[in-house]
């Protein structure tokens, strides 16, 4: 059978003005340590980015952009 895999897009007005270390996360009302799946490849524009299967999105209401290197949030945006 097909593999069904979960991809997160970030739209082509998507843009984060700058930040040492930003990575791609999911939370609840906060950041969920543990969730860091992907490094933010641009600052700006459309991209997509596979989610592991070890992360089920559905458990998940928010998509964070979080500075891994000094542990604080960047940006946050909630799942549609």
């Amino acid at each position: 059978g097909s593999v069904r895999r979960t991809k997160l897009v970030l739209s082509k007005n998507f843009r984060l003005d700058g930040a040492p270390d930003p990575k791609l996360a999911f939370g609840n009302g906060k950041y969920v340590r543990g969730t860091i799946f992907a490094k933010l490849r641009r600052i700006r524009g459309r991209q997509e980015y596979i989610v592991p299967k070890r992360l089920n999105p559905a458990k998940f209401s928010q998509v964070w952009l979080w500075c891994e290197r000094y542990n604080v949030p960047l940006g946050v945006a909630n799942i549609r």
